[in-house]
């Protein structure tokens, strides 16, 4: 995300503008249905990626986007 972010400036030649905004509505497609994003992993033989640990890194995304839209 970070690497993307960086190149996608450089290409803008500006800072992006607002990414705080759309990481936040980028957070909602997932958050209301992850058990269904669980499937695929467990298809992959990822039992590791459960919808718990789907949730925490969720909760941890939308607390960046929220303190990068406070600064």
């Amino acid at each position: 995300m970070t690497e993307f972010t960086a190149r996608y400036e450089e290409a803008l030649g500006a800072p992006a503008q607002h990414l705080a905004y759309w990481d936040l509505r980028a957070a909602l497609r997932p958050m209301k249905n992850l058990p269904e994003w669980v499937a695929p992993y467990a298809a992959l033989h990822r039992e590791d990626i459960t919808a718990s640990h789907l949730e925490k890194i969720l909760l941890e995304f939308i607390d960046q986007a929220l303190r990068a839209a406070a600064s």
